[in-house]
């Protein structure tokens, strides 16, 4: 466990960086959580990534069709990873979604597999 170091006070900066420095130790969690999507339901969730979606949009990004998608979002609307507000499906948590982005970054696909 990483613990805050002492005699420091804290700006923003300092704790950006801190989580920053901290997202391995979340990574465990998102990594399991991630190995157990299907293919389409990762790829729904990196079509959320930079904001929400209404189903045809996910549909159109994903160049498939609207209905089937029915099973994927409802698994990921169960697992909590995604939630549906004002007609448009997104992503819960913003640090998953922050793991994400920086696993991209840094390895130039995402977790496991890329599309």
């Amino acid at each position: 466990m990483k613990i805050l170091p002492e005699n420091i006070t804290l700006t923003e900066n300092n704790i950006i960086e801190l989580f920053k420095d901290s997202i391995e130790y979340l990574a465990v969690n998102f990594v399991f959580m991630w190995s157990k999507l299907t293919f389409q339901e990762q790829k729904i969730i990196i079509s959320l990534l930079d904001n929400p979606k209404k189903r045809v949009e996910i549909a159109n990004t994903l160049e498939v069709t609207s209905g089937s998608l029915n099973r994927p979002l409802n698994r990921l609307l169960d697992f909590d990873l995604i939630e549906y507000s004002n007609e448009k499906y997104q992503i819960t948590d913003p640090i998953f979604t922050y793991w994400l982005k920086s696993y991209y970054e840094k390895n130039r696909i995402y977790s496991f597999r890329s599309i």
